[in-house]
C-alpha cells in the first residue's frame, strides 16, 4: 500500500491548515478508504486484455511511459475481501473483475470522486455500482473515481 512521510501541509498532505481552517484532502479520504486493507492477505489482481492507457509526455529515460487508467488492488481478512479500483480517465468505465476459490456478495461500498482529475474538492458516497453474476463482478466506475467494495466471501 503506502506511507507517508510527513502528513500535514505538504505535498500530498492528508491534511492542510489555513489560519483555523483545516481541510481534509483527496489523500486523506484515500488511505481512510484503504484502511480495511490493513492486516489483510494480498490477492492478485490479473488484468485480461488490453487496459485503456494515456500517453504521460515527459522529458527523462522513458519519454513514451504509457499510464494504464484502471488499477485494483485486492486483500482477503477475516471471510471478506476488499477490492479498490481506480479509474483515471476522463469518462466512465465499467471493470470486471473474474472472482476465483468461491462465491462472493457485495457486503457494501464507497465511492471517491471530484469534477475533474486534478480537482481538491472531493466527494464520498455509499457505491451501489457493483453486481455480481455467475463468478464475474462488474463495477460501473464514474470519470476520475475511486472504489472500495467490500465482498462477504463464502
Amino acid at each position: 500500500m503506502a506511507n507517508l512521510a510527513q502528513t500535514v501541509n505538504v505535498l500530498q498532505a492528508v491534511l492542510v491548515t489555513d489560519g483555523e481552517k483545516l481541510t481534509l484532502t483527496p489523500t486523506w479520504h484515500v488511505f481512510k478508504l484503504n484502511q480495511g486493507h490493513g492486516d489483510g492477505e494480498l490477492l492478485p489482481v490479473a488484468w485480461r486484455g488490453d487496459r485503456a492507457v494515456r500517453a504521460v509526455a515527459h522529458d527523462g529515460p522513458r519519454p513514451d511511459t504509457q499510464l494504464p487508467l484502471l488499477h485494483a488492488s485486492a486483500t482477503r481478512r477475516d471471510g471478506r475481501m476488499l477490492l479498490s479500483v481506480t479509474n483515471l480517465a476522463l469518462e466512465a468505465t465499467t471493470a470486471t473483475f473474474d472472482l476465483r476459490g468461491g462465491t462472493a456478495t457485495v457486503a457494501g461500498g464507497q465511492l471517491l470522486t471530484a469534477s475533474d482529475l486534478r480537482d481538491e474538492e472531493v466527494t464520498v458516497t455509499g457505491f451501489d455500482g457493483a453486481s455480481i453474476a455467475d463468478g464475474v463482478l462488474s463495477m460501473a466506475l464514474p470519470a476520475t473515481s475511486y472504489a472500495v467494495i467490500e465482498l462477504d466471501l463464502a
